[in-house]
């Protein structure tokens, strides 16, 4: 399936959920460019994340384990020892982001990564409608589940 990375533009990956391996390509030169898009990828730290649809159902895979990402999954963020936790002033050399992510008949699993733009701070990026979750794939996670349950992210028939 076509997923896209979160943090690279130009990087686009094809993405086996059975096996969880994940091939990237440069953009322009992806042999899934046709194919609808099901999905984001990033690494948290040292942790590949991939959120995707696959059969109907919204999943988030974290390392080897994979959780449907529904409303039992709780997904908590904050950042940690950064001296500067507005996040308008707040820039990724600074400390660390931590998600914890919670689901039933599981251990919790806790990911520590860097988080926030480099160098310039949200409140000097001249960007329109710029959001600190532009820059940190866990919260942005944490964002889409907490706002809509992701009912609408990559549905079946949604064009790449």
């Amino acid at each position: 399936m076509r997923v896209i990375s979160h943090d690279i533009y130009a990087e686009v990956g094809e993405f086996d959920p059975a096996t969880g391996n994940l091939t990237t390509f440069y953009r322009d030169s992806a042999p899934n460019a046709g194919q609808p898009l099901r999905g984001l990828y990033q690494s948290l730290g040292d942790t590949p994340v991939v959120f995707y649809r696959d059969a109907g159902q919204l999943r988030l895979r974290v390392g080897d384990l994979v959780l449907p990402a529904d409303e039992a999954l709780s997904l908590q963020w904050q950042l940690v020892d950064a001296t500067e936790t507005d996040l308008d002033q707040h820039v990724a050399e600074d400390g660390a982001a931590e998600l914890t992510i919670t689901a039933p008949d599981t251990r919790p699993v806790v990911v520590r990564y860097s988080s926030g733009p480099p160098r310039i701070p949200l409140a000097l990026d001249p960007t329109p409608g710029v959001e600190y979750d532009h820059w940190d794939f866990g919260l942005f996670i944490k964002n889409i589940l907490e706002k809509n349950g992701g009912a609408s992210l990559f549905v079946e028939d949604a064009p790449g």
